[in-house]
């Protein structure tokens, strides 16, 4: 494996992952920051990449497949492989839809406030169960990665879903904590 750094220059690791190869090298053989020796076949390259997390293609007996969700199947990512493989959920199965895809996770994997990518989740929403979710009418949240969004304090609403703030309300009207809207005194 060649390893580069965030310029993309090339850093002093060397590793080989397989060998025997007389296969010629290509640009897909690239893939992860690495070079893979000999490039696996284009049927089963979608195993072979570490991201997205939580996909749902790994190898069961050595075939890259669609993990079985029938048996709590996910695909994890092997760094000694160098590939996913399907391995059983000790605990409860999470399907996520994201961006068209469909990714699939145990649940106790899930960190709070991050989402279906392992991405934090954004200002204006929270993550649970690697899902992130808009913060409803009355509730926001100010940074990413909430693990839950805040009610409105007393005198500040919010009217609309993924808020990151609250308005205050004008002087003679106020709201109680958690208001989509301020009333007149």
């Amino acid at each position: 494996r060649v390893s580069f750094d965030e310029q993309g220059l090339g850093v002093s690791t060397f590793e080989v992952l397989q060998a025997q190869t007389e296969e010629a090298l290509s640009p897909e053989a690239v893939t992860n920051g690495g070079l893979f020796f000999p490039t696996p076949p284009w049927s089963d390259r979608i195993c072979h990449f570490q991201y997205p997390v939580g996909s749902v293609h790994g190898y069961d007996n050595n075939s890259c497949t669609v993990c079985d969700s029938d048996l709590d199947l996910v695909a994890i990512f092997n760094e000694t492989s160098q590939r996913r493989e399907c391995q059983e959920c000790e605990g409860e199965v999470v399907d996520v839809v994201d961006v068209g895809l469909i990714l699939r996770y145990c649940k106790d994997e899930c960190l709070a406030g991050v989402g279906a990518r392992g991405n934090a989740c954004p200002a204006g929403s929270y993550g649970r169960d690697c899902r992130c979710i808009p913060c409803g009418v009355g509730m926001f949240s100010a940074v990413a990665g909430a693990a839950e969004c805040a009610a409105c304090p007393g005198g500040r609403y919010s009217n609309q879903s993924v808020s990151t703030a609250c308005s205050r309300c004008d002087a003679g009207r106020f709201a109680q904590p958690g208001s989509e809207s301020c009333s007149s005194c």
